[in-house]
């Protein structure tokens, strides 16, 4: 089967101004392609924002029992001397 002989239906006519003007104020049927393209963008810079403020509350919220400020157990003065003996923390280390 070839298409080599078909002939088109009707002889396609020419395009005046007003037939292109008409053709250009005419309502796209479905969602244009500008419209699909703005969506997407703004579906993925929204989805990039929310993902930005979910890290950075993460990051930022306490993960502490005792939440921001709270005590944290680190041992007696002497076992911290004992472990660190080269560190001259006792004189107020780092200087």
């Amino acid at each position: 089967m070839s298409h080599y002989g078909v002939e088109p239906a009707d002889k396609p006519k020419a395009l005046t101004s007003q037939t292109i003007k008409a053709l250009r104020h005419e309502e796209v049927k479905g969602i244009s392609r500008r419209r699909l393209l703005r969506t997407t963008i703004g579906a993925g810079f929204g989805l990039w924002l929310l993902e930005v403020t979910a890290g950075t509350l993460s990051f930022l919220w306490p993960n502490l029992e005792g939440g921001f400020g709270g005590k944290v157990s680190v041992g007696t003065f002497d076992s911290l001397k004992n472990q660190n003996a080269a560190l001259p923390f006792s004189e107020g280390y780092p200087v």
